[in-house]
């Protein structure tokens, strides 16, 4: 086996697209942030208040669950399980990857909404979201957030004067907040 293999490996990793290393290295900030006395080690406790903390949508039940697969009815687990237990189970949570080809997906597709047939076909990306029609989206479609949450989002991020919102802002907003 391979070194890289070895390494994903030690992470609870079969399969290459399984896991990015950004993946890895953002699971490893977290379980330090969650390891506070630096032993190496995280409780169902800690897990519990991270969630809380970064509003996470699970219910207790489904960490305990989560908790009890990963544990083997132990009251810490190390890197390697918390990795496993986060990867396969936490489908709620987005990573930085996943989140700016959202957002280069509906950069791409800006203005093409009322177009029959979609329109001519994907425009280039501009690294910018037309602000009126990102709130629109965000009103009235998938979770369809309220107008306070709306506009609680919009308070926390800068519009140009033309109007658009910079992709890096979203994503900084929605994975630092």
């Amino acid at each position: 086996m391979s070194g890289r293999k070895k390494r994903r490996a030690s992470f609870g990793i079969t399969n290459d697209d399984t896991m990015s290393m950004s993946n890895i290295q953002e699971y490893k900030s977290l379980f330090k942030a969650l390891d506070e006395d630096n032993d190496g080690f995280v409780t169902q406790a800690d897990v519990k208040n991270a969630c809380s903390t970064f509003g996470c949508r699970k219910g207790s039940s489904e960490l305990a669950e989560m908790w009890d697969e990963a544990s083997n009815g132990a009251s810490k687990i190390d890197f390697n399980k918390f990795v496993t237990m986060i990867d396969s189970r936490m489908a709620g949570f987005v990573n930085k990857d996943s989140l700016f080809a959202a957002l280069a997906t509906l950069d791409r597709n800006q203005g093409r909404e009322e177009l029959v047939g979609g329109g001519p076909g994907p425009r280039p990306e501009t690294g910018k979201l037309d602000a009126d029609a990102l709130e629109m989206l965000l009103l009235k479609a998938g979770l369809k957030l309220s107008s306070s949450e709306v506009d609680e989002f919009f308070s926390s991020i800068s519009v140009d004067s033309a109007g658009f919102i910079d992709i890096n802002d979203v994503v900084t907003l929605l994975l630092e907040s």
